[in-house]
């Protein structure tokens, strides 16, 4: 549906960051009322709902948003409608690159209880200050909630959360206990990786066997790694470990440890050589990669029809000429929810480069992004 100059068609966004909000029907309530006032005050023409539930306001990867976004990107939105400024985003900067892109497809902005016109300097202004002080409580918020975790990680008690795979918080005693099945799991995993050395591997055999992650998903190679790297298995419990202020400046001030916290699944001696082997194996990956040679193309550039997810690109077979081509797979393949095929240069190459030449060639014939968009949906698709 294309959006028409004298017709309204709305994006309603809604968004509530706790199940605790989830419970209290916000949702509903949120979605009734907005649709409400789509159709009796902004006359809409068509409305459409987008609903991201459990997700923060200062995390801008929420599904529904992302697909919202694209469809006010193919120009198919005059409206955006929010319950609050926060519901969309907490953060002044990624608030305004929004504001900058709604501004640029001509749709307005609309706070449902926050009533100002967007249209006029003064409106622009005072959005922006509301913003402001949004993050400011979101900050603040944060700040509170870090200094209670800390104190309370300082003490031994449990911060909150679910607890790693192999063990479960007693609710009765408030203190950790082991998971009987899951930690078989867990040995098993430290053991078959002296052996292995291959975290893809064993996720593999776990997955032949059936057995499932704490959130019910396959195993995959990162959540083998994580287990590995995870001090919690000799029975430390530590805060802060994974931080940005500690991954960006390798400061490790505000990391909180205790020892002998709980019941240790693994001993040092096992951890410490399995920790050892990832971490050669790592440097030795990078060395792999700084070496490589190879130039993938349309790497960056592909994403699955199905999925959506990115296209991987990694090394073919050297065909008889001496030409190496490149490999495709998506993501979802990778992780075993997506079965579209591996593909390669030679299928991709030949409508990829038609494309280009196409569009260079009609460019100056595209009067506005919708246009654009509209012709390159219907050239291909690859599947």
């Amino acid at each position: 549906m294309k959006k028409n100059q004298n017709q309204t068609h709305v994006a309603i966004y809604i968004r509530v960051s706790t199940e605790h909000q989830i419970e209290r029907d916000s949702l509903p309530f949120q979605k009734d009322t907005l649709e409400k006032y789509a159709i009796h005050t902004l006359n809409a023409d068509s409305y459409e709902v987008f609903t991201d539930a459990g997700f923060s306001g200062t995390n801008i990867r929420r599904p529904a948003y992302s697909r919202m976004l694209r469809k006010i990107r193919s120009g198919k939105f005059t409206h955006l409608l929010v319950w609050r400024i926060d519901r969309i985003n907490r953060n002044v900067v990624e608030f305004s690159k929004l504001y900058e892109e709604l501004q640029k497809y001509h749709v307005t902005f609309v706070s449902q209880t926050e009533q100002f016109d967007t249209s006029s300097a003064i409106g622009s202004a005072m959005l922006r200050i509301i913003m402001v002080f949004a993050q400011l409580e979101s900050e603040m918020t944060a700040e509170r909630i870090h200094a209670v975790l800390t104190f309370k990680a300082s003490e031994g008690e449990w911060t909150g959360g679910q607890p790693p795979y192999g063990y479960q918080y007693d609710i009765e005693t408030k203190e950790i206990t082991v998971n009987e099945m899951e930690s078989q799991v867990v040995k098993y995993i430290f053991h078959c990786y002296e052996i292995l050395r291959s975290c893809r591997t064993i996720a593999d055999l776990l997955n032949r066997q059936h057995f499932k992650t704490t959130m019910g998903n396959n195993w995959n190679a990162k959540a083998i790694e994580d287990i590995l790297k995870n001090p919690f298995y000799i029975g430390m419990l530590s805060y802060n470990r994974r931080t940005k202020i500690c991954e960006a400046d390798n400061d490790l001030s505000s990391l909180v440890t205790v020892e002998e916290h709980h019941y240790p699944l693994i001993d040092y001696k096992q951890f410490k050589l399995c920790n050892h082997i990832l971490s050669l194996q790592t440097n030795h990956s990078k060395m792999r990669t700084r070496k490589q040679t190879h130039c993938h193309i349309l790497s960056g550039l592909l994403f699955c029809a199905k999925c959506e997810q990115p296209l991987l690109s990694q090394e073919g077979s050297t065909q008889k000429s001496g030409w190496k081509y490149s490999s495709y797979v998506c993501k979802g393949r990778r992780k075993k929810y997506c079965d579209n095929p591996y593909t390669s240069d030679l299928h991709l190459l030949p409508p990829c480069t038609s494309f280009y030449v196409a569009f260079c060639m009609l460019r100056p014939n595209f009067k506005s992004i919708g246009a654009w968009k509209n012709w390159k949906s219907s050239c291909f698709v690859i599947h």
